[in-house]
């Protein structure tokens, strides 16, 4: 009887050494799982962020080049009409969305040109706009001609 007790003690002595190595290798599992697991979402999230920045980039892109070219033709529009401090104002908003915008500075020009020509006014600032856009080389002998036919 004593030898069965014994025995029936090492049993259950030895259950529960496994059921001990069996939960710290649970416990291990879960640990490693669960830290593989919080790096494969921040691969996704870094990966969401760097697609949501790329499409937020594309959008503001084409959200620009429609800003900008309604200023441009709002203010083309406002020049045939002759109205030059408006149409000013529409080309200036053109330049602030994108500075070097060919059609923008011409606008300005041919605006500060007219403006100068009929009362008076900003034409230092005519004659330095007509200037830099000679000088740029950007705009064709036709070009140059239309802006030069507002002095």
């Amino acid at each position: 009887m004593l030898k069965d007790q014994i025995a029936s003690d090492a049993r259950r002595h030895s259950a529960i050494k496994l059921l001990v190595v069996v939960m710290i290798l649970t416990c291990f599992a879960v640990f490693f799982g669960l830290n593989m697991l919080d790096v494969s979402m921040d691969d996704f999230r870094k990966s969401y962020q760097v697609r949501k920045e790329k499409f937020r980039n594309e959008v503001n892109e084409n959200n620009s080049l429609e800003a900008y070219n309604h200023w441009v033709l709002k203010g083309n529009e406002l020049v045939k009409q002759k109205k030059y401090k408006q149409a000013y104002a529409d080309f200036v908003k053109a330049q602030r969305i994108n500075e070097i915008g060919k059609r923008a500075n011409s606008g300005v020009t041919i605006c500060l040109l007219a403006q100068c020509r009929q009362e008076g006014v900003y034409c230092k600032e005519a004659s330095q706009y007509y200037e830099t856009l000679v000088s740029s080389g950007q705009y064709s002998e036709q070009e140059l001609t239309y802006v030069d036919s507002f002095k």
